[in-house]
């Protein structure tokens, strides 16, 4: 277990979480890319220095759900990771509120043996209504989830398209893919995200929720990636658009199941027996 990894992270709330987190994945050979959402009152400084990691914080977007703003963010952090110049392994993108459910040491060593294999670990789902996604121009994405004249405005506008047949996929050249947007990418993929991406800005913009699907339908196009069957090895259950915060009786079955490396979402102002629980298991636990 000699190569290292790095660990970007969308972060928003709870410093004393996202303190936690740091401090369940610190190891030597794992670095942090953070991003704080501008919106935010979180500051630099109320992040504490983990000891062996080092961590470096990017410039700060104001996150929307569901906006472009989301996949800014993450190519934020995969420049900062690219231009560390640092020969990493594997890059993991979580959010604040995800939780590894396995020690660093079975992290790194579980990606060890699957390093030969140079697997991207990437969700594909099968659902062709989201391909609505980016077959039309969505307006007002920074407000989908506030404002009624917003919803007044985008929906009028997708009503019109419809009528008239637009059609933005008859431009892209790209195979339409669609997944969870938290990964574990082989370097190798994260720098094809950020040379690649540029030539489809476009494409992405006005669209909604797409930071779902750019990197499966990139990494996809050049068929020069392999996918792992097991997924992104990650778990959230999801009510609608959002995840089911993970309660203090869930904690067990994560920890036990030998593919999930991280699960969100958890929340320690809700449930704070949840995640002591999740670290007891982790320090107790003999993998």
């Amino acid at each position: 277990m000699t190569a290292k990894h790095a660990i970007c992270i969308i972060a928003h709330k709870n410093a004393e979480q996202i303190n936690l987190l740091l401090k369940l994945l610190d190891h030597p050979l794992i670095d942090f890319y953070l991003h704080l959402d501008k919106k935010s009152q979180l500051k630099n400084a109320d992040i504490e220095k983990p000891v062996y990691s080092q961590i470096t914080f990017v410039d700060r977007h104001d996150v929307r759900w569901g906006d472009i703003s989301q996949i800014e963010t993450e190519l934020e952090l995969f420049r900062a990771v690219v231009e560390s110049g640092e020969d990493y392994a594997y890059v993991h993108l979580i959010s604040g509120q995800d939780m590894p459910t396995k020690s660093p040491d079975y992290i790194l060593n579980y990606f060890d043996k699957k390093s030969i294999e140079d697997k991207e670990f990437v969700t594909f789902w099968q659902d062709e209504k989201q391909v609505d996604r980016l077959k039309y121009y969505w307006l007002c994405t920074k407000h989908m989830r506030h404002g009624l004249i917003y919803k007044i405005i985008r929906h009028g506008a997708l009503c019109f398209q419809r009528i008239v047949g637009i059609n933005r996929l008859k431009e892209l050249s790209l195979p339409y893919k669609y997944g969870s947007n938290w990964v574990s990418l082989t370097l190798q993929a994260v720098i094809s995200l950020v040379k690649e991406y540029p030539k489809y800005a476009y494409n992405f913009k006005y669209t909604v929720c797409a930071d779902e699907l750019y990197k499966q339908m990139i990494l996809s196009g050049g068929g020069q990636n392999e996918f792992s069957s097991e997924g992104n090895l990650r778990y959230a259950k999801f009510v609608g658009a959002s995840p089911e915060i993970i309660h203090t009786d869930k904690v067990a079955d994560l920890v036990a199941n030998p593919n999930i490396l991280f699960a969100r979402k958890f929340d320690m102002e809700e449930d704070r027996g949840a995640v002591e629980k999740l670290v007891r298991e982790i320090k107790n636990k003999t993998f």
